[in-house]
């Protein structure tokens, strides 16, 4: 598709969600799916459903959440297409590796905080992960986060709490095990 296809209204739009979202929706795609092509497919899917609409997102409608709620139907359609995923399924569960950090200490600390993290994530409900991802990986607020899961902003406000309680407390019980 060239910019000539382009609305003169939507050009702004896609650039500046382009330069805003891009990063932000990689980590998220890259979350869902754990590997960076599969992420790279849906974000690049994400901003040609951008460019191919007639009108720009209206304000009210907030571009943030829907770029979200795209690029996820994006992953959600590559696992249904590789057929790794029935209709009414949830997400498979991925643990993708964290960036290198400055020195190996620090990898090695950080790594074992962030397994630890994982391992207690895939004891959450399905809801409970997604929220959390939205919130601290994409760094959307809860207004964004019901936009994206088509959920009451106290019903991710209850799942937030509830995880982040539920985590607490394992990762607790862990170290206690361990220490």
């Amino acid at each position: 598709m060239g910019d000539d296809s382009l609305s003169a209204a939507s050009r702004p739009q896609l650039s500046r969600a382009i330069q805003v979202y891009s990063k932000p929706l990689s980590r998220y795609a890259y979350s869902l799916c754990g590997c960076v092509h599969r992420s790279q497919d849906a974000v690049q899917d994400t901003f040609l459903r951008l460019a191919e609409r007639d009108e720009p997102i209206k304000p009210e409608e907030r571009l943030g959440p829907w770029l979200f709620k795209v690029c996820r139907s994006r992953v959600i359609d590559q696992f249904r297409k590789e057929g790794r995923m029935t209709p009414g399924a949830e997400l498979p569960e991925t643990n993708p590796q964290l960036p290198p950090v400055d020195t190996p200490r620090e990898s090695a600390e950080r790594g074992d905080s962030a397994a630890a993290v994982w391992e207690q994530m895939g004891n959450l409900s399905p809801n409970q992960r997604e929220v959390l991802r939205l919130k601290f990986q994409a760094q959307l607020s809860y207004r964004e986060i019901a936009d994206v899961l088509d959920l009451s902003v106290s019903n991710v406000g209850y799942l937030v709490h509830t995880a982040m309680a539920s985590l607490r407390q394992r990762l607790r019980t862990e170290s206690d095990l361990l220490g």
